[in-house]
């Protein structure tokens, strides 16, 4: 019963957002979030996103998920702002984003 909630709950979510039409067209998307991935670093200071990732990991804590030995799929990743702390505390993470450029800040994270 949880799982078809949850879809569900997905759909409904899909249908709010794409009501203004911005979403059906991917490159519209992509080229948006690429511009942002490029000012990424100085629209969100480092202390903020980290308490931000401390604040969710936190309600998924309280929320009995156990990262180690999950499979989590992160959507819209970004620049692996969840994705790495859960692939750390033993996540098998699946990052996706439709921004390149937050995937290649994602890859040289990983690479550092």
């Amino acid at each position: 019963m949880q799982q078809k909630d949850n879809i569900n709950n997905l759909i409904e979510c899909w249908k709010k957002a794409t009501e203004n039409g911005l979403i059906h067209d991917e490159g519209r998307m992509a080229e948006f979030w690429n511009k942002r991935s490029e000012n990424y670093a100085n629209n969100l200071g480092k202390d903020n996103r980290k308490k931000r990732t401390d604040e969710i990991l936190k309600f998924l804590e309280e929320a009995s998920f156990s990262p180690e030995g999950s499979r989590v799929l992160d959507l819209g990743c970004g620049p692996g702002t969840l994705s790495l702390p859960l692939s750390r505390l033993g996540a098998e993470v699946t990052a996706l984003d439709i921004s390149s450029g937050m995937l290649n800040r994602l890859k040289d994270t990983v690479k550092k």
